[in-house]
């Protein structure tokens, strides 16, 4: 089954998932595919735009994941201190988590600014525009339909364990 994740590196309610999802991805691990796409909430988080650039550029080195990772757990739910309040989350935060990835430093900061990483966020957005949904993080879909789980690997379970079951009666 495939699990994807809109979400908001800066959003508090993301932050609070990412440890849920880890267990949900550990849980399920080749029954699941789990995939995050970018939803930054521009309008109320001044450097969702930022984490994204800084996730995608990672990634075009093979670490998206890792950075991904990084920017959750260097996130501060009280918005005043780390990258979520910085007014130059680049040069402060994400140059050293590049750094701690063993990234290219000059391809990591040519990659953050770069029209290739905007257009895999912009194809993020996009792709969320067109369910319909009023925009959110995170927000949830498993196999194309939208879940709405609770703070637990359980509540996942609720709807993965059916999921699962449907697509392996069928084979």
């Amino acid at each position: 089954v495939t699990l994807v994740e809109y979400g908001d590196y800066e959003c508090p309610f993301c932050g609070e998932f990412y440890p849920i999802v880890k267990q949900v991805e550990q849980q399920y691990d080749s029954q699941i595919h789990f995939q995050f796409r970018n939803l930054p909430l521009i309008q109320v988080h001044q450097n969702a735009l930022a984490g994204a650039r800084a996730a995608e550029a990672a990634s075009l080195q093979g670490k998206f994941w890792q950075m991904h990772d990084l920017l959750y757990e260097n996130q501060d739910p009280t918005g005043k201190t780390g990258w979520v309040a910085s007014s130059n989350p680049l040069d402060q935060y994400f140059v050293g988590y590049a750094q701690q990835l063993g990234l290219n430093i000059n391809q990591f900061k040519t990659d953050f600014a770069s029209s290739k990483v905007n257009d895999t966020i912009n194809a993020d957005i996009a792709a969320f525009n067109k369910t319909g949904i009023e925009e959110a993080t995170p927000t949830f879909f498993l196999d194309g339909k939208q879940i709405q789980p609770g703070y637990s690997l359980a509540d996942f379970s609720k709807y993965i364990d059916p999921e699962i079951k449907a697509k392996t009666q069928k084979q």
